[in-house]
């Protein structure tokens, strides 16, 4: 049976799967020991995980931002926009390999999106990897109404140098893969 957990600071046996299947599926490295404990405990961060049973196949993180540095390289219009609104975004998520392609990835995003419509947010943001590899985030996003807005042909390059990670679709550092933001109003 799959269920979908929040996980809080009390389900820290959980962190190093949920961090495994993240490092694994999106640049080993990229996010550090204590990532998700440190947002399971930020009243402004979501963290979700999905198991079968008791094993945990995928993870998932929403935040309410209150900074836009990261997509200042979309277009410093888009970011001028945001200001003065409540903003979040759908973070991360990555779903074991095994388990990609059977809705999983729909259902942690929506189970995201009413968090952050439930916390007041006007607007939504999330960024897609263009990787070539199958399972990527667009179609998701597409999916729940989310409309693209940018794309950014060497997003992660920067951010792959500076954190050493190893994209699974490019190698590298630095990763040459390009991104799309996209951006949902909310009602």
């Amino acid at each position: 049976m799959r269920t979908i957990k929040q996980l809080t600071s009390q389900d820290s046996s959980h962190f190093p799967a949920a961090l495994e299947i993240l490092n694994r599926l999106q640049g080993r490295d990229i996010f550090p020991t204590g990532y998700l404990e440190a947002l399971a405990n930020d009243h402004k961060s979501f963290v979700l995980a999905v198991f079968d049973g008791e094993v945990l196949v995928g993870a998932a993180v929403a935040q309410i931002l209150e900074r836009y540095e990261y997509y200042v390289s979309f277009g410093q219009h888009l970011v001028d926009g945001l200001q003065g609104r409540r903003v979040g975004t759908l973070a991360t998520m990555a779903i074991h390999e095994n388990y990609q392609g059977k809705g999983l990835g729909q259902q942690l995003s929506r189970a995201r999106l009413d968090w952050l419509k439930n916390q007041n947010c006007e607007v939504v943001l999330g960024v897609s990897w263009v990787s070539g590899l199958p399972h990527t985030s667009h179609r998701v996003f597409e999916k729940l109404g989310f409309k693209a807005v940018a794309r950014h042909e060497s997003f992660y390059k920067e951010g792959s140098v500076a954190r050493d990670f190893i994209c699974p679709a490019c190698g590298g550092p630095p990763c040459q893969c390009p991104a799309i933001l996209y951006m949902m109003e909310t009602p």
